[in-house]
């Protein structure tokens, strides 16, 4: 992870930290707006910065050969966006007309941003997303092995999970935490040259013999 991603995660965590943990009540109704401008302003950058990445999935989804892409579950994702306002920030209200993402809260509008009593998301949870080990191969020996892994046939994209780039996975998971990283490569489809993601891996039968 570079500097930025690092910087940008620690502002963001201590703004979090001072705003949401700070015990005692606000001294006064002024002191109570400013700190939900802050909260607001905190949760809106974030929520900028993820769109800006998103943006650049759909431009390079499968451009470079061998490079990672990472599965994250709807289910949190979604959790992640109510926290943030991401719609209504983003897809709503948000984009100015020269593609910028602004705020315009002020203490007589500030009750109209629900997101404020949205709960905090948790830490990333893909494990509802991973088959059970009684029904394919797991590495126990090596806890991070591709082979621990191995998605549900059944999920599908968008309604049970999305697809970040390597950037964005490196985002979001340091600053929430996962239980388990879901990593992919994009590999040649067939001798056409172009190019997929093989979400679920190759099914292998093994025939033991005793």
């Amino acid at each position: 992870m570079d500097d930025y991603f690092r910087d940008l995660i620690c502002e963001l965590s201590r703004r979090e930290k001072v705003l949401e943990e700070k015990q005692g009540p606000p001294a006064n109704r002024s002191d109570a707006n400013l700190q939900q401008k802050e909260i607001i302003h905190s949760r809106q950058k974030e929520a900028k910065y993820v769109y800006n990445l998103m943006k650049v999935l759909k431009l390079t989804r499968w451009c470079n050969r061998e490079s990672l892409r990472y599965i994250i579950s709807s289910k949190w994702f979604s959790k992640w966006k109510a926290y943030v306002g991401y719609e209504d920030f983003i897809l709503k209200k948000g984009k100015s007309s020269n593609g910028s993402v602004h705020s315009n809260a002020t203490g007589n509008n500030l009750a109209k941003y629900a997101f404020l009593n949205s709960p905090h998301p948790g830490a990333i949870s893909n494990q509802s997303l991973i088959l059970d080990s009684s029904n394919c191969y797991h590495d126990f020996s090596n806890p991070v092995s591709v082979c621990n892994s191995a998605i549900r046939e059944t999920a599908e994209e968008t309604k049970d999970y999305y697809i970040l780039t390597n950037d964005l996975w490196s985002f979001i998971s340091a600053k929430y935490d996962t239980d388990i990283d879901i990593s992919r490569k994009i590999i040649p489809n067939g001798i056409n040259g172009s190019l997929k993601l093989d979400i679920s891996l190759s099914r292998v039968s093994i025939l033991i013999k005793l």
